[in-house]
């Protein structure tokens, strides 16, 4: 079954999860569908597909396979971006041939390639190009990505230092951000990272007070969404933010603990030798 043809459909007829399942079904079990493949009853299925004017035989049209694959390979480099890979998120970006790509991927590769370089300091006048084409383009689901070509050119510029045109876009992501609906978990993801490294960007500008709120909005995400690698890093830098603005040393150990339990979780030893290095020194 092609879940995407339904998905795509329901954005084409501009309805929120919500507005669809309206009187049909709960939003669990079309959030279930969509985000996890959990098909519904076929009662269910069919009220769905005929709100949207869709044949439920349409979901069951042959897959591309080559187009599966590929999307596969961005999810992949994408997993990697979030765990800091850069060189494998660099080694398999080399692999796509870009002539093959619909129009959807060539967007998602745009943001990859632009993160990935970003986030090693790497090829400035590129990234800016890569984030500035997702800007001007017009694409089917263009507005997916907004917020992370805002906080990727926000990147750029804080590597450059220009610091008014940095926090100038990482604004633009945060507002983007603030109306962006999450029907996907890749969606979530997303708006952590741009969370994150905005918030990051605060802290180097000393603004502690907006830095605090954009991660413990990461960390309300989290809780919203079970997840648990992003929380060592979030609870880390409000430990740091405390720290830096010499609060009570109380509220930096107990920040460092919740880290430290989640690194625990995550395996991330890297993380764990610095908390006990800053507790060592409280």
């Amino acid at each position: 079954m092609d879940i995407q043809v339904f998905i795509r459909r329901r954005k084409e007829k501009g309805l929120s999860q919500i507005e669809l399942r309206h009187g049909i079904c709960t939003h669990a079990t079309l959030s279930r569908f969509e985000n996890h493949g959990q098909i519904p009853s076929m009662k269910i299925l069919s009220q769905l597909c005929a709100r949207l004017q869709l044949d439920v035989g349409d979901l069951f049209a042959s897959v591309n396979t080559k187009e599966v694959a590929t999307n596969k390979l961005l999810d992949k480099i994408e997993e990697s971006i979030v765990t800091m890979d850069y060189e494998l998120s660099e080694k398999l970006i080399g692999t796509i041939h870009k002539d093959q790509l619909n129009d959807e991927q060539k967007i998602h590769l745009l943001y990859l390639r632009g993160f990935t370089q970003v986030l090693q300091g790497k090829k400035m006048e590129d990234d800016l190009f890569y984030f500035n084409k997702i800007l001007a383009e017009q694409y089917e689901n263009q507005d997916t990505y907004l917020h992370l070509a805002y906080a990727g050119l926000g990147l750029v510029y804080q590597k450059q230092n220009d610091i008014e045109k940095a926090e100038y876009f990482f604004t633009k992501a945060i507002q983007e951000v603030e109306k962006h609906q999450l029907e996907k978990m890749e969606d979530v993801w997303r708006v952590l990272m741009v969370l994150y490294h905005s918030a990051m960007f605060f802290n180097k500008n000393n603004n502690y007070k907006k830095s605090n709120e954009l991660l413990k909005k990461g960390i309300e995400l989290c809780s919203q969404f079970h997840i648990t690698y992003y929380l060592s890093r979030l609870y880390y830098q409000l430990a740091m933010n405390s720290l830096e603005s010499n609060a009570d040393k109380e509220e930096v150990k107990l920040y460092l603990n919740d880290a430290a339990a989640f690194a625990r979780i995550n395996s991330n030893d890297e993380l764990l030798t610095e908390i006990e290095k800053i507790n060592d020194s409280l």
